[in-house]
């Protein structure tokens, strides 16, 4: 528990293994649990460096954190300000994907240019990071000190884009960890009862990634891969009695829980299991620019792991059980990933 929780005199309402959370007489089973015990190098081994595997072959991934205020997603993905990414052991999962991914790259260029026998000839590759933030119900670029409201725009293929939004060139980890860093200390926070440090906006950090390959030395035909890699940092849902927010702190929490309930609705419409001969259910993107920018995570090209943050003190109940319900209702959403190559589709065996 946080040491607020403790000062609360709360009590731990939960019970724990590796798949499955009881509380009170529910039982909630998800692909994974983890507890206090559990460290960031645990999480980011079972659940992100997969996800680095399929980003490398060509698939985009999304990692959606979302709990109350406080809960410790900012913390989990590794966006916290005063954290030094490369040296503390809470590192959190973006820092660690940054470092590893230049790793593995350098791994697969080396056994490129060795020729060894299964794998692609890597001609070249290029990254581009991005950072924005919703705030309210406006896009905000991280990495333009003027702050400018974005529009959104979709594109021919369906996508939506933002337009103005910064997408620099990286090369190196370094490079990298400081577009983190600098989106990171732009990003709107304030103190409240629950959190110093309350994120007042949903943070999207992206990696884009282009790769040119050859099935093999002797073939001439350049393959042109390419994905993207979102990390999404949602603000905490807030109950003002607890928070002890006013005036612009209030504004800010109810423009945070509208986003929320917006993405709720998503998640709800999504998760309905309907027969194949009954009509589709309409499922309202529009509905706010946080829910539009997800839509690719949510029910799109994506493979989409949603962390949900709880706080296993009783003083949180009912936030954590409703946090708790939206994972489920989550789990039951099927994305149907697939490779863009040369600008065609193949699905993915």
């Amino acid at each position: 528990m946080a040491s607020q929780e403790i000062r609360q005199e709360g009590n731990c309402s939960l019970n724990i293994d590796s798949s499955t959370i009881r509380m009170g007489k529910r039982r909630f089973t998800y692909d994974a649990v983890f507890d206090s015990n559990s460290g960031q190098a645990d999480l980011y081994e079972s659940v992100s460096s997969p996800l680095l595997t399929s980003f490398v072959d060509g698939y985009n991934a999304t990692i959606m954190a979302y709990g109350q205020t406080g809960s410790g997603k900012t913390f989990t993905m590794g966006s916290e300000a005063h954290i030094e990414p490369e040296t503390s052991s809470h590192t959190g999962l973006i820092p660690r994907f940054i470092t590893d991914f230049f790793l593995e790259m350098q791994r697969k260029k080396a056994a490129s240019d060795k020729g060894v026998e299964g794998n692609q000839v890597l001609l070249d590759y290029s990254l581009k990071a991005s950072f924005l933030e919703v705030y309210g119900d406006n896009v905000h670029d991280l990495l333009d000190a003027n702050r400018t409201s974005l529009p959104l725009r979709e594109d021919s293929t369906g996508a939506i884009r933002v337009t103005g939004l910064t997408s620099r060139d990286v090369s190196t980890t370094a490079e990298a960890l400081q577009v983190l860093h600098e989106g990171t200390m732009n990003r709107t926070t304030a103190a409240t009862l629950m959190n110093d440090t309350s994120s007042r906006s949903h943070a999207v950090f992206t990696i884009h990634m282009s790769q040119v390959t050859r099935l093999n030395a002797s073939d001439s035909v350049d393959v042109t891969t390419t994905s993207q890699f979102t990390f999404v940092d949602l603000a905490g849902s807030e109950r003002m009695k607890k928070t002890g927010a006013e005036g612009a702190r209030a504004r800010e929490g109810i423009k945070i829980n509208e986003g929320l309930l917006a993405l709720g609705n998503v998640i709800n419409a999504l998760a309905e299991d309907k027969p194949a001969n009954e009509k589709k259910v309409h499922v309202p993107y529009r509905q706010s620019k946080l829910t539009r920018l997800l839509q690719d995570a949510l029910g799109g090209n994506s493979q989409t792991l949603f962390l949900a943050c709880v706080s296993p003190s009783d003083t949180n109940a009912s936030e954590t059980l409703s946090t708790l319900n939206y994972a489920n209702r989550a789990r039951n959403i099927r994305n149907a990933p697939t490779k863009n190559v040369d600008g065609r589709i193949t699905y993915r065996e």
